[in-house]
């Protein structure tokens, strides 16, 4: 699973890595998708230890994945968008060759089915109830130890316990819901100001090369003259 998508550059196009966003992106993407495999292991090590005393490890891995390959959908969709805007335009981008620009749709589909892949084993039903079993054998433990420790504890004492242990949970679910918008703005912003970083040097790469044409074009007639 893992080589299909984090490797070097596929294609045997004469674009060059330096100064093209589509480079940018997949470095990024292909960052991330380290880090998923890392986690996914980590998730399936926790997914197949059912037997295990009731822990958050489940649960919050589940999310953490989640979240993972929802940003590397993300860089995906502006790999799709520089693919896009080639194939709208070839006479502009035309020093992509088609060998280079199938590899680059290549790289992108693969990446594209091992994301829903991913995304598809950690939504499942199954997945669903494992985290839903784990969050209340939690929730009963840590009643149950709260329970124990009271002097006289009282069914009233108990079903207080619960709702307020569900209650902090989900302040906690809200918070980390908001924390998470946050994280998305800031990386979208990042992501822009990077692509506009490298947009401004391939323009004034371009000035420089015609301006290095024109210079070349009048010594050639002043020579001819």
């Amino acid at each position: 699973m893992q080589t299909s998508l984090v490797g070097s550059s596929v294609g045997g196009g004469g674009a060059s890595a330096s100064g093209d966003p589509y480079y940018v992106f997949k470095e990024e993407l292909e960052t991330k998708v380290s880090s998923i495999h890392h986690t996914h292991k980590r998730w399936k090590l926790l997914w197949n230890d059912v037997g295990g005393s009731p822990t958050n490890k489940f649960p919050k891995t589940t999310e953490d994945l989640k979240k993972e390959v929802a940003s590397a959908e993300r860089s995906l969709g502006f790999l799709e968008q520089s693919i896009r805007a080639i194939e709208s335009d070839r006479t502009k981008y035309a020093h992509i060759d088609r060998v280079e620009l199938s590899g680059r749709k290549a790289f992108v589909s693969s990446t594209r089915h091992e994301l829903m892949s991913i995304s598809a084993e950690v939504s499942s039903d199954a997945v669903k109830t494992r985290v839903l079993r784990d969050e209340r054998r939690l929730l009963r433990t840590s009643s149950s130890s709260q329970q124990s420790a009271a002097s006289s504890p009282t069914t009233t004492t108990t079903t207080t316990i619960d709702r307020n242990a569900i209650l902090v949970d989900e302040k906690a679910r809200q918070q980390q819901i908001v924390q998470d918008q946050d994280e998305n703005l800031d990386q979208l912003h990042t992501t822009v100001s990077r692509l506009g970083h490298v947009a401004v040097d391939i323009n004034a790469e371009i000035k420089t090369q015609n301006r290095c044409l024109t210079t070349t074009n009048t010594t050639t007639n002043i020579t001819a003259c």
